[in-house]
């Protein structure tokens, strides 16, 4: 691959990335309204919870709902610590 293609790849995945980006920051709020009311009733669904946990695990990937992640695991520590340390653990292995 001759060098101008190859940084016309490189820039076409940055574009991507950047657009995926994008699009998970715009569905955010939806994630913080269901993390909201998971928290302010307060929750005890477990398999809900989870699902969030490993929606919001997933983006750290590409960097988006960071603190959201941390205020749904704090909120899971009450209900389920095991499994928090659990996510907690997920997130370090992710983020080395």
């Amino acid at each position: 691959m001759k060098e101008a293609d190859y940084q016309q790849f490189v820039q076409s995945i940055a574009g991507e990335i950047r657009s995926l980006q994008s699009s998970m920051e715009t569905l955010l709020p939806q994630l913080e309204q269901e993390a909201d009311a998971i928290i302010s009733n307060p929750s005890k669904d477990a398999k809900s919870i989870e699902h969030l946990l490993d929606t919001l695990l997933d983006w750290q990937m590409m960097g988006v709902g960071r603190n959201l992640f941390f205020r749904l695991l704090e909120h899971y520590k009450t209900i389920d610590p095991d499994a928090a340390a659990d996510y907690w653990r997920f997130y370090e292995d992710m983020t080395e």
